[in-house]
Formats: structure tokens, C-alpha cells, sequence
């Protein structure tokens, strides 16, 4: 995803910002639907960096994601930005599962 982020800037003048961290957790890829929405919950927040600056998180950013299988780090990371002040959060994944 970095790549196509990189892309997305260099060649189409798209503003890409890494507004999300993620703390440490299992991977989701062995958990079912119950164990990622549990797994993820809590663990998306916003870099401190932009907590520090008024109207720093857009009211309308898009994720980009590599896959979506159950679709529990999207909500989690909608639910972050949300409560940071984003009105809509749309998404963009590479590959469904």
C-alpha cells in the first residue's frame, strides 16, 4: 500500500497523509469475524502529530487498504478518524477476500 500511496503522489498529485497508527495485536488473517472485530477494537488511533494541529484530520478521507476480508480494520479506522472529527470516511481496497 505504501507504493500505490507513493504513486498516488508522485504521479497524480493525490494528497496522501498517514493519518493512522495501529498498536500491536494478533494478526488478523487467523481470526474469524468476532476475533479481528475484537482484536481490532481500541487499536487505530491518530498520529500525535495531527492530534497537535486544529483541522488537521480531513472531514471526508479515504482509506486505502490492501485487503478486505471482514472489513473489521476499515470500521475500526472510520471509528478513529470519526472521532477525530471526520464526517465521512470512505474506503478503497485492492482485493476483497
Amino acid at each position: 500500500m505504501e507504493d500505490i500511496a507513493r504513486l498516488l503522489e508522485r504521479h497524480h498529485g493525490i494528497v496522501v497523509r498517514r493519518i493512522l497508527t495501529r498498536a500491536d495485536g494478533l494478526q488478523q488473517k487467523a481470526l474469524d469475524l468476532q476475533g479481528r472485530a475484537a482484536n481490532m477494537r481500541g487499536k487505530i488511533g491518530i498520529a500525535k502529530i495531527f492530534m497537535r494541529q486544529p483541522c488537521a484530520v480531513p472531514s471526508d478521507p479515504v482509506l486505502l487498504d490492501d485487503v478486505l476480508t471482514t472489513g473489521a480494520t476499515l470500521s475500526e479506522c472510520a471509528r478513529a478518524l470519526k472521532a477525530a472529527g471526520s464526517v465521512r470516511v470512505d474506503a478503497v481496497a485492492i482485493a476483497a477476500d
